[in-house]
């Protein structure tokens, strides 16, 4: 089969790969699906360990395992399992996992602290026929996207040229050709590209309404204490004297009550 594979196209190894497969699954009695396969891995994280010690790198492992968790939920993915310090997860859609690996990569960026080094993590995507079997996957786009894991550098995402193809039109990143690589256990060079991928902006966004809001300086939510205000303004501008006085804890929105407060009246202190 190998060597007829290579007369063929991208897309008819595919097929021939796939109907393979199917027909090992029937004969093995194993439940037959076609996913895709995606891996992580942290990079010197024995190293980090060490220098930082075992409180703070836990701590940072708990939230690289948060952070990771909810990527592939947002992107309608299944947590397969840990192993060690990565993940091993399976998508129905390729273009849902390569936009999983780049959420990774920057929400892991993202919640480490300004003052310390990021987690470096490697990525692998494949996708193809797979056995499912106890809750976990097996068949060659498994080992193909382990692999391509174990190939990649920190922070790199590395798919096979099925991902590629498979996520056509409906690509929301981009693929750089790395070329050919030998991967152990696999009898023909895999095809590879690399997902670039840019560090999300640390600001939170602001929804456009709800910043319009904020650029007026408006209260939200504080229509009760407004009228407050109002009523001891009202008596307090017919002679009556009147004392407000606004507490709470800090960021409830004392500052902005009583800039609208102000905005009441230009003599307002």
């Amino acid at each position: 089969m190998k060597r007829s594979l290579r007369n063929l196209s991208m897309r008819q190894r595919i097929a021939a790969i796939g109907a393979a497969c199917a027909e090992s699954l029937r004969q093995a009695g194993a439940v037959g699906r076609t996913l895709t396969i995606l891996f992580t891995d942290l990079v010197g994280s024995t190293k980090l360990r060490s220098a930082v010690g075992d409180d703070a790198f836990d701590d940072r492992r708990r939230a690289h395992d948060r952070t990771l968790t909810d990527a592939i939920a947002r992107q309608n993915g299944e947590l397969v399992k840990h192993e060690g310090d990565g993940v091993m997860a399976v998508f129905l859609s390729a273009s849902d996992a390569v936009s999983s690996a780049v959420e990774m990569q920057q929400r892991l960026a993202l919640v480490t602290p300004r003052e310390e080094s990021p987690l470096a993590m490697r990525i692998g995507i494949s996708a193809g026929d797979v056995a499912q079997e106890d809750g976990d996957y097996h068949g060659t786009p498994v080992v193909e996207a382990a692999r391509l894991c174990a190939a990649a550098n920190g922070g790199q995402i590395l798919v096979a040229d099925v991902i590629r193809v498979l996520s056509g039109s409906r690509a929301s990143h981009s693929f750089e050709p790395v070329g050919t690589l030998e991967l152990k256990g696999l009898l023909e060079p895999l095809l590879t590209w690399n997902v670039p991928w840019s560090p999300a902006d640390r600001t939170a966004a602001i929804p456009v309404r709800l910043a319009e809001v904020a650029a007026r300086g408006a209260c939200v939510g504080r229509d009760q204490e407004a009228g407050q205000i109002r009523a001891a303004w009202t008596k307090a501008a017919t002679g009556e004297r009147q004392l407000v006085l606004i507490a709470g804890e800090p960021g409830i929105g004392k500052t902005a009550s009583r800039r609208q407060l102000r905005q009441m009246s230009p003599t307002t202190r």
